[in-house]
């Protein structure tokens, strides 16, 4: 029977990191327009669900965004939950918040009706549908809503084609709290060896 490797300091992997249970909580953007990358969708069960409303309100597309504008809030992460109802505008009411979505994403203008119901003919198909606008850029309109216990949270209102696309996501570029920055580095030494980590 193999023996348990037991590490020191010198050898701790990279990749262990210690749990607090504590989630880690930021101040909500300024409202603002802010050019995001679609990180991930997924269909979720609606806890608000109420009995007697229809069937598909039983559950919501979840979209989680990424701020990939440059500046301070680059990386920080944006949620939407939508209810699985891709209706254009009609009569004078508006689109569904999943259609305008939808249209963003897909840098359309509009869809027509025959769009949506190709878009969204079954829950496999909307499913799968919606799947293939991750990675894609769109434009968020992002808006501070105040909560019972006095503090702000953001919301989305809004989503918008985008002018021109921006680079993709780098989480590299995201600079951590405390975390030295490579333009601190270089101000604090002279040394090019030391810089390069060959001392």
């Amino acid at each position: 029977m193999p023996e348990d490797k037991v590490f020191t300091p010198e050898t701790l992997p990279e990749d262990f990191t210690p749990s607090t249970g504590k989630s880690v909580s930021y101040d909500p953007l300024p409202a603002d327009i802010y050019q995001v990358e679609i990180a991930n969708i997924s269909i979720k069960e609606n806890p608000f669900y109420k009995s007697g409303e229809p069937a598909f309100r039983k559950y919501q597309a979840s979209v989680e965004m990424v701020v990939i504008d440059e500046g301070e809030f680059y990386g920080r992460r944006l949620w939407k939950n939508m209810s699985p109802s891709v209706k254009p505008p009609y009569k004078g009411k508006r689109g569904t918040f999943l259609y305008s979505f939808v249209c963003a994403a897909r840098e359309a203008a509009s869809l027509t009706w025959d769009e949506c119901d190709t878009f969204a003919s079954s829950g496999k198909e909307l499913y799968e549908n919606l799947k293939t606008l991750e990675k894609k850029q769109i434009r968020v309109s992002v808006e501070l809503v105040a909560r019972e216990d006095g503090t702000n949270k953001n919301n989305i209102s809004g989503f918008m084609v985008v002018k021109k696309q921006l680079p993709i996501f780098d989480e590299t570029k995201i600079v951590r709290e405390d975390e030295p920055t490579i333009d601190d580095i270089l101000e604090n030494t002279t040394d090019f060896d030391e810089i390069m980590g060959s001392k």
